[in-house]
């Protein structure tokens, strides 16, 4: 408790604060994992819920990479799709990244028993790519100048 209360989280981040904490906190401090500490998460499996999600995440991924100068690892991808022509190397290799990601969603589904998703599996994938972008750009405008060659910054 007298570690997080002279380094507590940053309250400003949508999630994601212990990622922050973890990455800010001085190099003598080391957190240590407690098997047998029990953590109830979970996620309500609402299109609507998982929207606003990537619009967070996007937002977020801003934040940390403008703010902290962070990489937030879980991101999908922060590059645009405009102006590929000069960057069809990124754009492959994103393409290849959000291909493995689906598969592995996929995946999870179905051994997990979750058939009954696979239909909306893609409707699902839409949106959160739509809402991930909408969250990077509204993210950009709140934290400053994105370093992706895919962006420019937006006029007011």
């Amino acid at each position: 408790k007298e570690t997080w209360e002279r380094h507590p989280f940053d309250e400003k981040a949508s999630f994601a604060e212990d990622f922050i904490w973890s990455q800010v906190l001085p190099k003598e401090y080391r957190i240590k994992y407690v098997p047998e500490a029990a953590v109830y998460h979970s996620h309500p499996l609402r299109l609507g819920y998982w929207a606003k999600r990537a619009y967070d995440n996007g937002v977020f991924v801003q934040y940390l990479e403008n703010v902290y100068g962070l990489e937030y690892r879980w991101a999908v991808n922060h590059n645009g799709t405009a102006g590929m022509r000069p960057y069809r190397k990124e754009f492959l290799a994103s393409l290849a990244t959000h291909a493995v990601r689906c598969f592995r969603m996929l995946r999870f589904l179905i051994e997990n028993g979750y058939l009954k998703f696979i239909p909306v599996f893609p409707i699902y994938w839409v949106l959160e790519q739509y809402y991930y972008r909408k969250g990077l750009a509204h993210g950009l405008k709140l934290y400053g100048k994105f370093k992706s060659p895919f962006h420019e910054r937006p006029q007011p």
